[in-house]
């Protein structure tokens, strides 16, 4: 699924949110798939998530740049960091389980990280977050 709402900046403030509110929320993910393969392998495991919360997977790669031709940085060459590619979210028995990503080809795997985090669906909050490298 493409991600197309979600900015870096709104990633970054995410988990900003959740690595600074203390809870009992845990979130663990590791690749079974190939490194630098795809379609890329997400397992994942939380721990203690209040019910009403959803689990967020975003793969997100790093690097990018791009030469706008118009507008305020017309002629600008600019930087990208941790933009968003992909995003699953997984509702109901977050306990465990597994996802897998189809990567398109102009995606770099080694430039990119997987980063998961709880929210509660109602509230918006956040409750746990991790990340890991996509290779």
């Amino acid at each position: 699924m493409q991600l197309s709402s979600y900015t870096a900046s709104h990633i970054y403030t995410v988990m900003e949110g959740a690595l600074e509110t203390e809870v009992d929320t845990s979130v663990t993910l590791w690749l079974e798939s190939e490194p630098g393969v795809s379609p890329i392998v997400v397992n994942y495991l939380v721990d203690g998530a209040p019910i009403g919360t959803e689990l967020t997977v975003v793969l997100v790669e790093r690097g990018l740049t791009s030469h706008p031709t118009g507008g305020e940085n017309a002629g600008e060459d600019l930087t990208h960091e941790n933009v968003a590619r992909l995003f699953t979210t997984i509702e109901g028995d977050l306990s465990g389980g597994q996802i897998q990503f189809e990567v398109a080809g102009e995606v770099l795997l080694e430039n990119c990280s997987i980063i998961g985090f709880v929210q509660d669906s109602t509230t918006l909050d956040y409750f746990g977050a991790t990340a890991v490298d996509a290779i």
